[in-house]
């Protein structure tokens, strides 16, 4: 599903990401091509998520792990340890019951 990016003053965005199809993992951000690099991204699940949301890489799934991941209003801060830039189009996050997702906010 679609990510609603917002860009803000000083450097700071804002979005959401929403897993249409539990088990079916989707990018953070499917939008940047790599040139839109950030520090570290905040990323918190949905207060009215019921299930659990993992985030990692494209191979994650949260029906393999339905007990691991963020719980509702959970946040988790990403940031590379090389101190280089992050791609939020390598980051994807799957839900446990579809529909729900996160909010996230990455900052320079």
């Amino acid at each position: 599903m679609p990510v609603n990016m917002i860009l803000g003053g000083g450097g700071l965005g804002a979005g959401q990401a929403i897993v249409a199809t539990a088990g079916v993992p989707v990018q953070l951000d499917p939008v940047t091509d790599g040139s839109q690099l950030w520090r570290a991204v905040l990323i918190k699940a949905k207060a009215a998520n019921t299930g659990a949301i993992v985030v990692g890489d494209s191979t994650l799934s949260a029906t393999n792990w339905p007990n691991d991941g963020l719980t509702s209003d959970q946040a988790i801060w990403w940031d590379p340890p090389s101190g280089g830039g992050l791609d939020l189009s390598l980051i994807y996050i799957d839900a446990a019951v579809s529909g729900e997702g996160v909010d996230f906010w990455p900052g320079k």
